[in-house]
């Protein structure tokens, strides 16, 4: 990620290695599995909440870039091709919600990660 003077630029791998990774270790639960417990647990819930943020504060810099007369840029991080541009906040929000088709994150979680940013002010 990176913040240029007219977009805020989110490279593929993004994407394909950061979230997909999250979802592998997380599956579709919405944080630590159940059968674990004691320490154990609270390890997994406190990576779970950091990993979280790190998303979360990803897409809090796009939403506020929006909100600031920028764009969202997605490139290929390959080429530096540019993959998408985002110009509006339903356009963000609808490019969260594709995470449910390609399994990056959980449901559950989008939901969570679009009702936290909706509450976002600059």
């Amino acid at each position: 990620m990176s913040n240029k003077e007219d977009a805020y630029v989110i490279y593929d791998d993004f994407e394909t290695r950061y979230l997909l990774r999250f979802y592998l270790s997380y599956g579709l639960s919405f944080g630590p599995t159940s059968y674990q417990s004691g320490a154990l647990k609270e390890k997994s819930q406190k990576e779970f909440e950091e990993k979280y943020q790190y998303i979360k504060d990803v897409f809090e810099k796009a939403l506020n870039a929006l909100r600031n007369n920028q764009k969202v840029v997605i490139k290929k991080s390959r080429n530096n091709q540019i993959r998408e541009i985002i110009n509006t906040e339903s356009e963000l929000f609808f490019y969260i919600n594709k995470y449910r088709g390609k399994r990056y994150l959980s449901p559950e979680l989008i939901n969570r990660l679009i009702d936290d940013l909706k509450v976002v002010t600059n």
